[in-house]
């Protein structure tokens, strides 16, 4: 066991360094005042480094136990704190905090995962959980007052989280269970945008985009939710504001693709069975779509242009294929399709 303590520029920074069994390596580098940093280490030909340059009173905490873990921290900045807990091997953990007030937290448990949290400017919360084997997961957050978390157990998942832009308060929750899931949330930009996945299964991919378009706004709130099954697609695409998206996805195989620009618009996609295509395009303010599909190898496209049009279009069965194109405003279109092979268009005005 190895204690270090350290006198910077006259102000008390705290370094411990504990290891056990062999071949461990455990570096602290400070600057700056009252800092404080910890490293336990427990296995063999673990490596943890940890820099905290700058600023006062950053903590950093990281625990290994276990072989062949990986762990840095780099902290600039004024109340920061970050902590890392590797249990397992050939795990790999990365901190980047530039600002003030930033919280970091990384858990992982089994082999082969890798997170990393990059986070600047001021008060932003990100953690990550790694529950399993060869599992992925990045969260980069620029601004203020944005919250990443995600949570992955199971093998060979991977997960991207991205915010930043001119308001804060974004938020991002993304949780996977099972086998080889992909899933992304990018928001740009707007303020109190929100993001939420669900995967559980295998193979399923989700993505989630939000911005602000050419004005500052937002408040758009999109979901993702893929139950058991396999290899589901969901895609969301929001652009200025109040706009909610959402897409359920039981069985295997489906496709669903929301698109909408404008203010206080509502997409809800909700797909069983297998092979079901649904798609979604507005453009305008006020406008609502719902497509249910209960079967197999079923399509609904749906795109509106106007004000206040409502689109309903429900397939129970096989082979259905249903279109609505709506224009200027006020118009109602719905579709009902029962048995197999049924065709449906409608155009307005």
């Amino acid at each position: 066991m190895n204690v270090f303590r350290l006198v910077l520029a006259s102000a008390l920074t705290l370094a411990v360094a504990q290891t056990h069994a062999q071949d461990n390596q455990a570096l602290i580098y400070q600057e700056g005042e009252e800092h404080e940093a910890i490293i336990n280490q427990s296995g063999t030909a673990n490596y943890a480094d940890v820099k905290q340059l700058q600023g006062w009173n950053d903590t950093a905490s990281i625990n290994q136990v276990g072989d062949q873990n990986r762990a840095a921290a780099v902290q600039n900045g004024v109340d920061n704190f970050m902590e890392s807990l590797q249990t397992g091997s050939a795990n790999v953990a990365s901190v980047l905090q530039s600002g003030s007030l930033f919280t970091a937290s990384i858990g992982q448990e089994g082999h082969a995962n890798e997170a990393a949290i990059s986070q600047g400017f001021l008060n932003n919360k990100a953690q990550v959980v790694q529950l399993g084997d060869q599992q992925f997961a990045e969260v980069r957050q620029e601004g203020s007052t944005h919250d990443a978390f995600t949570r992955q157990q199971g093998v060979g998942n991977s997960v991207v989280v991205e915010q930043g832009g001119y308001y804060g308060g974004k938020w991002a929750f993304v949780e996977q269970s099972g086998t080889d899931h992909e899933a992304a949330v990018y928001q740009p930009s707007g303020g109190d945008n929100s993001a939420t996945i669900y995967q559980y299964g295998s193979l399923h991919s989700a993505e989630i985009t939000q911005t602000l378009g050419e004005f500052l706004m937002g408040e758009n709130d999109a979901f993702i939710q893929q139950e058991e099954g396999t290899g589901s697609t969901g895609r969301i695409e929001q652009d200025y504001s109040k706009n909610i998206g959402g897409i359920i996805q039981f069985g295997d195989e489906h496709f669903a693709s929301i698109t909408q620009s404008g203010e206080s618009q509502t997409v809800l996609i909700s797909q069983d069975g297998w092979l079901n295509d649904g798609l979604s395009s507005q453009m305008g303010d006020a406008n609502d779509v719902l497509i249910e599909q209960n079967g197999e190898r079923n399509l609904a496209q749906v795109s509106q242009a106007g004000s206040q049009l409502e689109a309903v279009i429900n397939q129970t069965g096989a082979d259905h294929q249903a279109f609505i194109t709506q224009g200027l405003a006020g118009n109602q279109a719905i579709i009902t399709q029962l048995g197999m092979a049924n065709l449906a268009t409608i155009s307005q005005p």
